[in-house]
């Protein structure tokens, strides 16, 4: 992921086409990476989308995906959608329409609306789609539909005259309030168009207005107001009668529409201009509707960033800088070497290699502290401050019985040492002696039973200094540490 988001963002554009195929990859993980992946994808496909057409199928909804990733691979598919794949694309919605999730049928409709209005070539075939699917009997369904075909009307309504009958005709069966409020506007915007047609769906309209929703009763306000203006003479009683039914209803809304649109057309003398732009203001041509993406501002943040993921700025995020129009000084790419310094582990690991080297010289130091007899310790306390002389003579004193002290010390360790080389000699020689008694008994195997039990007592000596022996030889081997840590320190 790392490594598309750098070739997004920096790699020339002839390089760029390396990012779709290491993002397929990652589509094979889990569903959670999925979803990262695929929102990635929509934020490169908006802008290339030419990288990811060869791999349309790679995109393909399946029944175990999550809802999540079933909107981001239909975003997909609508933004690669083109003239040459038209129509592959629009087979496979034909069965994501069919879908047991409602929520994904419906999000497949207005996929559908937003590639008819793209595509000229296939406008007419997905109109006339929608209009066979408002014979469903699913509401969620049959009100997208409705919604959909309402703004791909407005695109061209003069083409479509027919689509809006039908449409009309089905008011009554149609009972989602979005849908019927769209089928309202459609009726009071094309009035002109189905003259015959409208002021009949007034008066049915008439007499369910108190139970319609809030939604539905504002359009039909709109309604009587656009025919009001268009057929004044047809349709006036009709028109005062709905707005006395808005005029006590429990909505305020509603009631501050219906006071709004009767300022508005009857003509007073506080306000006589008002009525005659009347029709200019409600029949006022509209821009047609731009089916925008139902997944929003995915290229807000940094690709590949927290703030991109959840889609809210997250604490510390930056903005990716743009390229610079002058290029900056060469200095700023020299980077400084740091050198580690050892951590105090290391240092003190260091430190005991050498306490076995100082460890005479801390011994030479305890001693030399208590050097001082106490007598002299009293003496040198109760010594009041002196000259410079006498306190030289006085140093001077004290190194010569610390040399004497350390001398002594040093002749005691020698004899120590010679001590344990005697000892080492006369258990050579009782090894030597052992070895000889043993190989007299091998010879006297045949001797006599006191011959045996002199044998025996000799075995149990032979054993007795072994035993002395391996503790010898334990000293030897101290004194000879000894002796090395004595060759050390001088």
């Amino acid at each position: 992921m790392a490594v598309a988001q750098l070739y997004y963002y920096v790699a020339p554009r002839s390089e760029i086409q390396i990012v779709a195929k290491s993002l397929l990859r990652l589509l094979r993980h889990h569903r959670e990476i999925q979803t990262i992946i695929l929102k990635s994808i929509v934020s490169i496909a908006d802008k290339h989308k030419q990288i990811f057409e060869p791999y349309l199928k790679s995109f393909y909804v399946h029944s175990n995906d999550s809802g999540l990733v079933k909107r981001y691979k239909l975003e997909i598919l609508t933004t690669l959608a083109n003239a040459s794949n038209i129509s592959t694309i629009l087979r496979e919605f034909q069965t994501y329409v069919l879908s047991s999730d409602k929520d994904f049928a419906a999000h497949t409709i207005h996929a559908i609306g937003r590639c008819a209005s793209t595509i000229s070539e296939v406008t007419e075939a997905c109109l006339n789609g929608l209009v066979a699917l408002m014979s469903k009997k699913d509401e969620t369904i049959v009100a997208e539909s409705v919604v959909v075909i309402k703004k791909l009307l407005q695109i061209n309504p003069s083409e479509y005259n027919e689509i809006i009958k039908h449409i009309v005709r089905m008011v009554d069966k149609v009972t989602v309030p979005i849908a019927r409020a769209s089928i309202l506007w459609l009726i009071g915007e094309y009035s002109d168009r189905i003259s015959k047609l409208a002021p009949d769906v007034l008066r049915k309209m008439a007499k369910s207005f108190a139970d319609e929703e809030t939604i539905v009763k504002h359009q039909i306000l709109n309604l009587a107001a656009k025919l009001y203006v268009v057929n004044a003479k047809q349709t006036h009683l009709l028109v005062q009668y709905v707005f006395n039914l808005a005029k006590y209803d429990t909505n305020y809304d509603t009631r501050d529409k219906a006071r709004l649109l009767r300022a508005l057309l009857i003509q007073t003398d506080k306000c006589p201009t008002l009525s005659k732009h009347a029709k200019k203001i409600l029949l006022a041509p509209k821009p047609a509707p731009i089916l925008e993406s139902i997944i929003r501002d995915h290229d807000r943040y940094t690709l590949g960033t927290l703030s991109f993921v959840i889609g809210q700025k997250a604490v510390g995020y930056n903005d990716l800088p743009d390229f610079p129009l002058e290029p900056p000084d060469p200095s700023v790419r020299n980077v400084e070497i740091v050198i580690p310094v050892p951590s105090q582990h290391v240092s003190s690991k260091r430190s005991s290699t050498t306490t076995g080297a100082t460890f005479g010289e801390k011994k030479k130091s305890v001693n030399n502290d208590k050097f001082y007899s106490d007598e002299e310790e009293e003496e040198t306390s109760t010594e009041g401050p002196d000259t410079d002389n006498e306190e030289d003579d006085d140093d001077d004193e004290a190194e010569e019985e610390e040399e004497e002290e350390q001398n002594e010390e040093d002749e005691k360790e020698k004899q120590t040492i010679i001590q344990h080389e005697n000892h080492t000699n006369e258990y050579e020689q009782l090894d030597a002696q052992s070895t000889n008694n043993i190989e007299e008994e091998d010879k006297d195997e045949s001797g006599d039973s006191s011959e045996e039990e002199e044998d025996d007592e000799e075995s149990e000596s032979e054993e007795s200094t072994d035993d002395e022996k391996v503790k010898y030889l334990f000293y030897i081997g101290r004194s000879k540490k000894i002796l090395d840590l004595y060759r050390r320190t001088e």
